[in-house]
């Protein structure tokens, strides 16, 4: 037989419950939680498949392309591009004024230096670098990519977003052992690591708090807002 107190405690419990979720998701809506799929001190863009390493590089590092949010390739560090007519030969050319973080200058040197290397470690970017007969630069800020078999993914294989990125790196750091982790993290993107201290698991919170500013946003994608979608391509 049930008695007065537990009769009131039966009737005043939700309540208190109702009150209890409601300051909680006063507070939830004020923090974001995350939990990085793995913890790692790999700094590689190219080493390793982990999230955490990826969401890491892209504060660090910097693509040649990016996705929009139709997942559409648009340029990113590249100014301008073209193909040829029977889409054998392609030449890309940097945006004026990149810099790495230790201040030496973007070049097309740095980029297909980068993308053989990535192409050693990656599926698509093996398949894209086993079909290509010759990738190297005109000049200091254009680059050629000539392949040796038709090969239809091109800009897919540049603008993919999962692990492993195609991430641009200085040439020093790129020429390291595919089988070594390059240990410097120096690239062109809008953190320079050597100035703040931030780390994989930071970098997963700052990524996941720019994944929402993104959704919000009604200009959302990976390719930054601020560049202008002039392709050349032809």
């Amino acid at each position: 037989m049930m008695d007065r107190r537990n009769f009131l405690a039966g009737l005043t419990a939700p309540v208190v419950l109702a009150f209890a979720n409601k300051a909680q998701s006063a507070e939830r809506r004020e923090t974001l939680r995350v939990a990085p799929e793995t913890l790692t001190n790999i700094f590689d863009p190219h080493f390793t498949t982990s999230f955490t390493t990826r969401d890491f590089s892209y504060l660090v590092f910097d693509t040649l392309f990016a996705v929009n949010d139709r997942w559409e390739p648009m340029p990113q560090m590249i100014e301008h591009w073209n193909r040829s007519a029977d889409s054998m030969t392609w030449t890309f050319a940097l945006r004026e004024g990149l810099s790495f973080h230790d201040g030496s200058a973007v070049t097309s040197e740095d980029c297909t230096a980068s993308l053989r290397r990535w192409g050693t470690r990656d599926a698509m970017g093996g398949l894209l670098i086993g079909a290509t007969k010759a990738l190297e630069p005109i000049d200091a800020r254009r680059f050629q990519l000539q392949l040796r078999e038709p090969f239809g993914f091109v800009l897919d294989a540049l603008v993919k977003p999962g692990a492993m990125v195609p991430m641009i790196m200085p040439r020093r750091l790129a020429e390291t052992p595919p089988n070594r982790p390059v240990t410097e993290p120096i690239g062109s993107g809008r953190t320079d690591s050597s100035r703040t201290n931030i780390d994989p698991v930071t970098a997963s919170c700052s990524c996941a708090t720019k994944l929402i500013e993104r959704v919000r946003s009604p200009r959302s994608g990976l390719a930054a807002e601020s560049m202008h979608a002039s392709s050349g391509l032809s």
